[in-house]
């Protein structure tokens, strides 16, 4: 039977000043903003192009009070969690959503190695290419395992 999975891993630079609150229970919360690119070829133009994407990250208990006093504005940071999505109702009766990725390992990365984090890294050209390996060598029997 197979089991299921809920990681998220990334690598981005923090875009706004973190954040922490300390809860009634005793515990904290540390919340802050990801921000990820993404690089492209636009197929009209041949034009390589840049999207970026800014993930709410968040931190509960003692790792919320050991990251915050570590981690500031711009600085990269590889994190790793599991998505969470949640609803709610305002008082004023509109509905909300909100995706969060709840942290629990992380690594901050000294400004020089994030200078070495290039777009040729990340996606090698077709004069460099570098194809991904298999992680595993499967069987047509392992398809019946899939639960789709």
């Amino acid at each position: 039977m197979l089991s299921t999975l809920n990681k998220v891993t990334l690598i981005g630079k923090i875009s706004k000043k973190p954040e922490i609150q300390q809860l009634e229970n005793g515990g904290a919360l540390c919340r802050f903003t990801l921000m990820t690119q993404d690089y492209f070829t636009d197929k009209k133009t041949g034009q390589k192009k840049e999207s970026n994407d800014w993930h709410s990250i968040v931190f509960w208990g003692d790792q919320a009070k050991q990251i915050y006093p570590k981690i500031k504005e711009n600085d990269f940071l590889y994190v790793e969690g599991k998505l969470k999505h949640r609803k709610w109702i305002a008082k004023d009766g509109t509905q909300h959503s909100s995706g969060e990725i709840f942290a629990y390992e992380y690594l901050l990365i000294a400004k020089e190695q994030s200078a070495q984090l290039s777009i040729e890294a990340i996606y090698p050209t077709e004069n460099n290419p570098e194809k991904p390996k298999p992680l595993q060598e499967f069987n047509a029997s392992d398809l019946d395992e899939l639960p789709f």
